[in-house]
């Protein structure tokens, strides 16, 4: 009887043991295919708002900084200095300050409106303007907009 027992445990035990082939099968691998294909179909436009979102951000960040840069340059040299963007064609501007100061936007995809020149003064650093000067840097889906106060503070909104 035990000779019995052994041999129906032996096959039970080899019955259930695990296969021994390895690799996925044609059905798994399409399977996951299907489900990689889905996640970068919901991802895709995503990434693309982050990306230009993040272009306006970084010429947002350029063109405030040029701004903080004539205030300091002004209160450094207590000579008035003029802060004086241009809008080019096909979505290009720069900006000047100081006598010999001048940068171009490297961000073609990012358009600035508002030309209106600021004159920083050298001894206290504001404006001397009644109202704020705001300029707005936009791209097709986003805007956000640059105020410089009386006094002289820079401000920016978060697209």
């Amino acid at each position: 009887m035990s000779y019995l027992n052994a041999a129906i445990r032996g096959f039970v035990v080899q019955s259930i043991s695990p296969r021994s082939e390895k690799g996925f099968t044609l059905v798994e691998l399409m399977v996951v295919i299907a489900i990689i294909a889905i996640f970068a179909t919901i991802a895709l436009p995503n990434y693309q708002e982050t990306i230009e979102r993040n272009r306006l951000k970084s010429a947002i960040q350029e063109v405030k900084g040029a701004l903080q840069l004539a205030r300091s340059t002004a209160l450094k040299q207590s000579a008035d200095i003029i802060f004086a963007p241009t809008a080019g064609a096909n979505g290009a501007w720069s900006y000047s300050y100081g006598i010999t100061t001048s940068a171009t936007g490297k961000h073609p995809q990012v358009s600035l409106s508002g030309t209106d020149s600021v004159t920083f003064n050298g001894r206290r650093g504001t404006t001397g303007e009644a109202s704020a000067v705001t300029y707005t840097l936009s791209t097709s889906n986003f805007s956000s907009t640059i105020s410089v106060s009386p006094a002289g503070t820079i401000s920016a909104t978060d697209p």
